[in-house]
């Protein structure tokens, strides 16, 4: 059986002060030149984690909220659940990659699943794509 690995204080706090109103999630993008190959930035994704323990946990809340909350691997853990894939109609302004972030980060994370995710969003002007 799996020994549950518990949150600090502060990130224990950051998780019983978040709200829809007050997020405390993170966020980047990154413009790229070039479209991004979905399926081999997937598949390359994937071969990496079992390397990346973290990537396969979610966040289990204590009994009765008596201690903080623990990572625990995630027994239903799907790739396709954290890596997406957005094409847009080209040439796409740059500005819509920052409108596509902002509907994704003001949408959450789920906390039953691992608390990342990946969005390529292809067919951006320029020939560029993000992440």
């Amino acid at each position: 059986m799996e020994r549950p690995e518990r949150l600090s204080a502060l990130d224990s706090a950051f998780l019983f002060i978040e709200s829809a109103k007050a997020p405390s999630h993170g966020g980047f993008i990154s413009i790229m030149d070039g479209p991004i190959d979905f399926d081999a930035f997937k598949s390359g994704l994937a071969e990496k984690l079992p390397r990346l323990r973290r990537f396969r946990q979610r966040i289990q809340k204590a009994p009765l909220n008596l201690a903080h909350p623990a990572w625990v691997t995630s027994p239903n853990f799907n790739i396709d659940d954290h890596v997406h894939h957005i094409q847009l109609d080209p040439p796409a302004p740059i500005e819509r990659a920052d409108d596509v972030f902002l509907d994704i980060f003001h949408a959450g994370i789920d906390r039953k699943k691992p608390l990342w995710a990946f969005h390529i969003i292809n067919g951006l002007e320029g020939d560029r794509s993000a992440i």
